[in-house]
């Protein structure tokens, strides 16, 4: 009887704690602290390293680092994945990424989730995309001023969620209220194999300037190559219902979802239902 007792009193307080996690006033997001740093290598290469916590309650990332290897020179590394569970319950993501070899690279164009959704990002005049895993995503855009970073990591598991609220659908938050970068963290929500865990920031501007306009002009220049014609755009724009595909030079912008909405109350239940599981998640 006392270990039933125990139970049901763990799951009680993670269910506060998840709670608190996605509804809190300030820290409305399953980002809990984000850190970046950005530096440059022997070689001059500019890279970024973004180190996060998440609270997903029951739920843990297995330990293990995932190369992330360019596609057209697979010898190649341009950054790593790095999961962890700590010891007091949390979930780390770290991201390394060699943001002057990705700039430098004639990648296509790519504002899109993997479950086909935009990306939550507007006033980008450009953005590419290098696939690691199966259907996992980094990503590397600019504006006219500014350079954003994200990574999309999916998550068989929460595909399940796509029984219930059927077709893409995503919730992105602002992060927690402190953090010492501007952007968004979140889940999107797909068919098979497309849906999981997304974090976009805004670069820092310690990257020394110089590099910092090389690197815009380079990943500005790339994009424009591979992007599709005004036609093909609009097409994509409207079938993933984003305007942010073209963009006229506009700034940098975070777009958060409406959390009040009916779809995303129903999603953040669903959340916290899965996050109510002990399991080790499996990463596509």
């Amino acid at each position: 009887m006392q270990s039933l007792h125990s139970k049901n009193y763990f799951k009680l307080a993670m269910l506060f704690t998840v709670v608190a996690a996605l509804s809190a006033c300030g820290n409305n997001s399953i980002i809990e602290k984000v850190t970046v740093n950005t530096s440059q290598d022997n070689n001059q290469n500019v890279w970024v390293s973004m180190d996060t916590q998440l609270n997903m309650g029951g739920l843990s990332f297995p330990s293990l680092t995932i190369p992330i290897a360019n596609p057209r020179f697979p010898k190649e590394i341009l950054g790593k994945v790095t999961l962890q569970r700590t010891l007091e319950g949390k979930n780390n993501l770290l991201v390394d990424a060699n943001l002057t070899e990705i700039s430098n690279n004639q990648f296509a164009n790519d504002n899109l989730l993997p479950n086909g959704n935009a990306l939550p990002i507007s006033g980008l005049n450009g953005v590419v995309s290098v696939r690691f895993n199966t259907s996992s995503k980094l990503y590397l855009g600019g504006s006219d001023t500014s350079m954003m970073f994200g990574v999309a990591l999916a998550i068989p598991l929460f595909d399940s969620i796509n029984k219930y609220i059927p077709g893409a659908s995503t919730l992105f938050l602002n992060l927690p209220t402190g953090s010492q970068v501007d952007g968004l963290g979140g889940v999107f929500i797909g068919n098979t194999g497309s849906s999981g865990i997304g974090l976009f920031i805004k670069v820092p501007n310690s990257i020394i300037i110089s590099s910092s306009q090389s690197l815009i002009a380079n990943l500005n220049t790339n994009s424009s190559a591979n992007m599709p014609s005004l036609k093909t755009a609009k097409s994509m724009a409207l079938n993933n219902q984003t305007s942010s595909f073209i963009s006229n030079g506009k700034n940098l912008k975070f777009n958060s979802s409406d959390e009040s909405s009916s779809k995303n109350i129903k999603m953040k239940q669903l959340l916290l239902n899965l996050s109510l599981q002990n399991k080790v998640l499996n990463i596509k």
